[in-house]
């Protein structure tokens, strides 16, 4: 790849857009859009900025703002339903809520099951033993 300039910005390309200051709240949406693949199980998404995600220091945010029509046509957000981060967006829809909880305790599950049969496997061993 090319070098970066000296002043830290992104280059002529990139309309020498400048390092943007790393925040708590930054860090929580970076690690949630990381990690967005296991909010959905119905949506794909490539992996390709999982693998420099913690390389890159230049990011660009903003907001989206909706044509008068697209009130009508999209499956947007309410004013109530937004929030500040999208960490907290995803926290508070009841759906990505409800597949997370789903998926992380049948994880758990499937742990204290091959826990009880190693120690069940354990007990067998050492039932004749005597325990000095």
């Amino acid at each position: 790849g090319s070098k970066r300039p000296p002043d830290g910005s992104a280059g002529e390309g990139w309309f020498s857009m400048a390092p943007t200051a790393l925040t708590d709240e930054l860090k929580a949406d970076l690690k949630t859009i990381q990690n967005r693949n296991y909010l959905d199980p119905k949506r794909f998404y490539k992996s390709a900025d999982k693998n420099n995600a913690g390389g890159k220091k230049i990011y660009q945010l903003g907001t989206v703002i909706e044509g008068a029509a697209e009130h009508y046509r999209t499956n947007r957000l309410t004013k109530k339903q937004k929030r500040g981060t999208i960490t907290e967006e995803i926290m508070i829809d009841p759906s990505t809520g409800g597949y997370a909880t789903n998926k992380f305790k049948s994880m758990m599950r499937e742990k204290n099951e091959r826990i009880q049969k190693n120690n069940s496997k354990r007990r067998k061993k050492t039932k004749g033993r005597k325990g000095y």
